[in-house]
């Protein structure tokens, strides 16, 4: 068990106070904020749009809100199409066309109401808008804001069929200081971990040696990537570490703060969704204390899941067992080892 709470007080106030603090923050300003969401290497990426069967060789976008009543100024809507523009061009999934006339509103005075009329207000004009501009579909697009709940909403659609070929809505809370910070994606994650770090209790009486297999692992970490450094990010975690064999014979407990680099290779070359990390921690067990070093490969499995595999190097030290007869109360734990994790985002 933990002999001194206070320093897991601490540890725990090194992880959460960000967010606390983030929590207080002022809401992030119409541009900051939607620059923010949409440079989110999550949003309108090559994952996205796995599931379409067949993507269109070129896509026009198209407000698709209110145009009379606007949840957003125009001028701010004018900036997240320019900034979606900007994102579906560097993701090159698609041939991004020009469609001024996507812009166009006329306004037609009733008797007792006014009406809005754009260029996409009948399937026909959807059609020909398609034909003019040398699009296959076009991106749908929505924005609204509320108390800093910034929101995107987006549809892909056929421009000859009028089929709704993929739709997603994006919902992100943004503060000021997120934006200042320039972190586009900031998980916390919990996981599980098997650390194959061993010890040998050797026998006193010509008998047969016991080993430790290794150590169960629970980690609680906060990883960020930012969206203007081409995918290199970091994290930082506690880990709580104990044996779950040879109970009697060994027992081994503690504790890592732990900070790791991240480069998501996903971000650094098309199409390879995986992460590369190396990390160092300060480790307290039993009643030692020492540097901890990981390095390894991170594969996503689900859309919040992931599993990784690499090693866990620790530096060694003497533990005194408790007293069992037949066995030396002493023997070094440590060394290198294998680290297999597994773990979602929330």
């Amino acid at each position: 068990m933990f002999r001194n709470t206070s320093k897991y007080a601490a540890i725990v106030a090194i992880l959460v106070a960000p967010s606390i603090a983030g929590a207080s923050e002022q809401p992030a300003g119409y541009k900051d904020g939607f620059a923010h969401l949409i440079n989110d290497p999550s949003i309108l990426s090559s994952d996205d749009f796995k599931d379409v069967k067949s993507l269109p060789g070129s896509v026009a976008l198209y407000y698709d809100g209110d145009r009379l009543h606007r949840k957003v100024p125009k001028e701010v809507a004018q900036f997240v199409e320019d900034q979606l523009t900007v994102k579906m061009v560097n993701e090159g999934l698609m041939r991004v066309a020009d469609c001024p006339d996507c812009k166009k509103t006329k306004v037609v005075v009733l008797k007792d109401a006014m009406r809005v009329e754009t260029p996409a207000s009948s399937k026909k004009g959807f059609e020909e808008l398609g034909q003019r501009v040398g699009a296959e579909s076009f991106l749908m697009w929505d924005a609204n804001e509320t108390e800093g709940r910034f929101n995107l909403a987006t549809r892909l659609v056929d421009a000859q069929k009028g089929e709704i070929l993929w739709s997603k809505e994006y919902i992100k809370n943004i503060t000021q200081r997120d934006v200042e910070l320039g972190y586009s994606q900031i998980d916390w994650r919990l996981s599980l971990s098997t650390w194959g770090l061993t010890a040998t209790r050797e026998a006193t009486e010509g008998g047969k040696a016991a080993t430790l297999s290794g150590v169960t692992a629970i980690t609680i970490d906060r990883k960020m990537m930012p969206h203007n450094n081409n995918g290199i990010g970091y994290s930082v975690g506690f880990s709580y570490f104990k044996n779950t064999s040879g109970n009697t014979l060994f027992d081994v407990s503690g504790y890592a703060l732990k900070a790791r680099v991240i480069a998501d290779m996903g971000r650094l070359f098309d199409r390879i969704p995986y992460i590369v990390y190396a990390g160092l921690g300060n480790v307290q067990f039993n009643e030692s204390r020492g540097f901890m070093l990981d390095a390894g490969v991170e594969f996503p499995f689900s859309k919040h899941g992931f599993a990784s595999f690499g090693a866990v190097q620790l530096s060694g030290d003497q533990i005194q067992w408790d007293y069992e007869p037949g066995y030396l109360s002493s023997s070094e734990f440590g060394g290198v080892a294998y680290d297999f994790t597994v773990g979602f985002n929330f």
